[in-house]
C-alpha cells in the first residue's frame, strides 16, 4: 500500500490501542500486535498488556493504490477496538478519510461537508473538521475523521448501495468494500 494509507492505518490502530490502554496507567504507548489475522481487506490485531483487540479496514473509494503516487484519491479507513481477547460490539466505529489532491490545491478544504446514504436513506450528514491538512506545490493531503454509532455502522455495512457525497464529489462503495465492512461486523465475537 502507499505510504499515506499505511501511515493512516497505523495511526488508526495506535489510536485505538491507546484508547483501549488509557485506563492502564503503567502502559503509555501502543505496542505491536502479538497476533494479526487478515481476512481480505480487514485486519484483526491482538495486543497484550492490557489485552485488546482491534478490527480495521482501509481501501480507496476514489483512485487506486496503483495510481495514488501521482493521481488524486480518497481513501477510507474504519476501525474499532476493545479490551479483552475477543472483539465485541463497539459503541461507535471510527472512520478516517484521506483526500489527496495533486497540483490542484486542497480539493475539500473549503467544502468538507460529508453526506452518507445507505440504500437511498440518509445515514449521516456532517461538516468534517480537518484532522490535518498538509499542502505544498505538488500535492495537498487532507485527513478527516468522523464516527458512526454501532447501529449506523450496521446499516452501512449491510446496505446494498452506499453513496458518499464529499464536497462536490460523489463516491460509491463497491461490493468488495462493503464486504470488508461486513467482515468487520462478522468478526465480533469470532476474533
Amino acid at each position: 500500500m502507499t505510504r499515506t494509507i499505511v501511515v493512516l492505518n497505523l495511526v488508526l490502530i495506535v489510536a485505538a490501542v491507546s484508547y483501549a490502554q488509557a485506563s492502564d496507567a503503567t502502559q503509555r504507548h501502543a505496542s505491536e500486535p502479538v497476533k494479526t489475522v487478515r481476512s481480505g481487506k480487514v485486519r484483526f490485531a491482538y495486543y497484550e498488556r492490557p489485552d485488546a483487540v482491534a478490527a480495521s479496514a482501509t481501501f480507496y473509494i476514489n483512485g487506486s493504490e496503483r495510481t495514488s503516487l501521482f493521481k488524486n484519491f480518497v481513501a477510507l479507513s474504519a476501525l474499532f477496538a476493545n479490551h479483552g481477547k475477543t472483539l465485541t460490539a463497539p459503541a461507535s466505529v471510527q472512520f478516517n478519510l484521506d483526500a489527496t489532491t495533486y497540483r490542484d490545491g486542497c480539493k475539500y478544504k473549503d467544502n468538507h461537508q460529508l453526506v452518507i446514504s445507505a440504500d437511498n436513506k440518509l445515514l449521516i450528514s456532517t461538516d468534517l473538521n480537518p484532522a490535518q491538512v498538509s499542502a505544498n506545490e505538488e500535492r495537498c493531503i487532507e485527513l478527516y475523521a468522523f464516527s458512526l454509532s454501532y447501529e449506523q455502522f450496521v446499516q452501512l455495512a449491510n446496505a446494498k448501495k452506499v453513496e458518499f457525497d464529499l464536497g462536490r464529489k460523489k463516491l460509491k462503495l463497491t461490493e468488495d468494500q462493503l464486504n470488508a465492512l461486513r467482515t468487520m461486523l462478522r468478526g465480533i465475537g469470532h476474533y
